[in-house]
């Protein structure tokens, strides 16, 4: 049963992902209040490649300004294997991995797929965490105040991408969960969640995480920071055209559809440097 668990919370972000941004950022933006959790939370950090080269240079076709995704810097996902071993670990000695989770970001990772699994959803403190029958005993409170989130903050803020990436994939669903307690400190930290993702989402993206691209581009299309905004959701996504992939520039071009051409273009140049592409469906690649 420990094991089947492990593995549905391994599974890897594809278009399960894609889906749980869509699912809870339509709850969200609907504004209705669900008295079960939406959907499960995704344990693993996405394995994003980056976009942009390090250090690249435009071309004279393009701007000589710095662009927000000019200069990503080429960070190393952790090993999908390390987090397995170390969330095996957590059932075997949760509080011995809780003890590294401000000096490590695999045992933060690992600790919150515990915890999570464990402990699913907000933690009410004038009822306490109920943990699941195959869980092994751990002093939840002392790592967790409201809800498992927590756990990745430290590594977040010490800019660990992973932590950073996973974060702000959860504080949707979090947020909803924390919303749904109908308490003043649940509702504060729903808000500060979200305020965090945004931040966090933003560094990743910057960092050359196409996934925390795609995630902000979906969170300024829907509202997910507040009120709708098409030219951040263009922005965001501006540089997934340099994946090839037909998806993502059908959904440039669909976003595009909804600026003007002075929107257009400002954007492409504040995005990734380039005027000459102006409004044409596919994106060339200024950094080789």
């Amino acid at each position: 049963m420990k094991t089947a668990r492990i593995t549905l919370l391994l599974l890897s972000l594809g278009a399960a992902g894609i889906l749980t941004y869509w699912y809870v950022f339509a709850e969200n933006e609907s504004g209705s209040r669900k008295s079960e959790p939406i959907v499960s939370v995704i344990s693993k950090p996405p394995s994003s490649k980056n976009i942009v080269s390090k250090n690249a240079e435009a071309s004279n076709k393009c701007t000589s300004a710095s662009p927000i995704f000019s200069n990503g810097k080429n960070f190393t996902p952790i090993d999908p294997k390390i987090i397995e071993e170390k969330i095996k670990k957590a059932y075997e000695n949760p509080e011995d991995l809780a003890l590294h989770i401000r000096s490590s970001p695999e045992s933060a990772i690992a600790l919150f797929n515990f915890v999570s699994s464990c402990y699913p959803g907000a933690i009410r403190p004038d009822v306490g965490p109920t943990p699941n029958k195959e869980c092994p005993k751990f002093n939840v409170n002392s790592y967790v105040k409201l809800h498992p989130i927590e756990i990745l903050g430290s590594s977040a803020e010490q800019g660990n991408i992973d932590a950073k990436l996973l974060y702000m994939i959860n504080a949707p669903l979090a947020s909803a969960q924390l919303r749904q307690m109908n308490t003043a400190v649940g509702d504060e930290m729903a808000r500060n969640i979200i305020a965090r993702a945004q931040r966090y989402g933003d560094d990743a993206a910057r960092a050359g995480s196409r996934d925390a691209m795609m995630y902000m581009s979906h969170a300024y299309e829907v509202g997910q920071f507040g009120t709708r905004d098409m030219e951040k959701a263009y922005l965001y996504a501006l540089p997934l055209g340099f994946s090839e992939k037909k998806p993502d520039n059908q959904r440039i071009s669909d976003l595009a559809s909804k600026l003007t051409s002075s929107q257009r273009n400002k954007l492409k140049q504040e995005s990734i440097g380039c005027d000459d592409v102006h409004d044409s469906d596919t994106l060339k690649n200024p950094f080789g």
